[in-house]
């Protein structure tokens, strides 16, 4: 059996593909990756951008990377998830503290640090988000200041590969990470013209709002199904694919 996989996480690198594998040793997976959301970084932070504050929390990589200069390496971390922690580690960050994957996660791991933040937390973010983390916060009695280090474009098209991966229904499986990505997804999908009931794809979200978006969405007719992840992480997202397929 063949499986044909989208990959559409935009912080990835194409070598790490190697690294998901299920327990089937009659199965292949051809990966097809296509970032769908173009990253552009307003710039870097410098050190004097961090005086006053008492910590730092990001919500992705890209918030992370703004950070490459003159970092306040001693200054607390909090990061949203796993893959945020593991980048913070690399850059040299002395004090990190992970939540488990969204921005709801981070917010009560920020709330149950609440009597030890006294200061100003800094909050590096990206143009647009789907939680409002600071106002939430302020509202807990958190000092927080907010800086926006990049902005999400949406891609327009699929690339070539991809979209000879789609007519020639080589494409069997689709990884979906964000909302602002299902949105990109379902524009550059419906810009195909698939027929309705050729349409053979299962779709795989890193959360339930992922979900929802293509279940309210005008081609969910053309999905054999749509999955969410139980929590917001690579593993979960990949267990629950090898679960889908019987091959775990």
């Amino acid at each position: 059996m063949t499986l044909g996989i989208l990959w559409t996480q935009t912080s990835f690198q194409k070598e790490q593909f190697e690294i998901f594998q299920c327990n089937n040793s009659a199965l292949k997976i051809n990966f097809f990756y296509d970032p769908l959301l173009i990253i552009k970084p307003y710039a870097l932070l410098k050190e004097e951008d961090f005086n006053g504050y008492q910590g730092i929390c990001v919500t992705s990589q890209h918030a992370l990377a703004s950070l490459k200069e003159g970092i306040p390496l001693n200054l607390p971390l909090y990061t949203v998830g796993k893959k945020t922690f593991e980048m913070a580690s690399k850059m040299g960050f002395k004090t990190i503290f992970s939540a488990e994957g969204s921005a709801e996660d981070l917010k009560n791991l920020l709330l149950r640090e609440k009597n030890l933040l006294k200061g100003t937390l800094l909050y590096v973010r990206g143009k647009h988000i789907q939680k409002d983390l600071k106002k939430e916060l302020k509202k807990e009695g958190l000092k927080v200041q907010e800086k926006i280090v990049y902005e999400a474009f949406l891609k327009k098209s699929f690339n070539e590969e991809v979209i000879e991966g789609f007519k020639d229904k080589k494409i069997t499986d689709v990884f979906l990470f964000s909302q602002r990505g299902a949105e990109a997804f379902m524009k550059n999908f419906k810009a195909l013209k698939i027929e309705k009931g050729e349409g053979n794809l299962r779709v795989f979200c890193l959360s339930s709002k992922i979900a929802q978006i293509l279940s309210h969405g005008s081609l969910k007719e053309k999905y054999t199904g749509i999955y969410a992840a139980q929590k917001p992480t690579l593993e979960s997202l990949w267990n629950l694919f090898c679960e889908m397929v019987k091959i775990k």
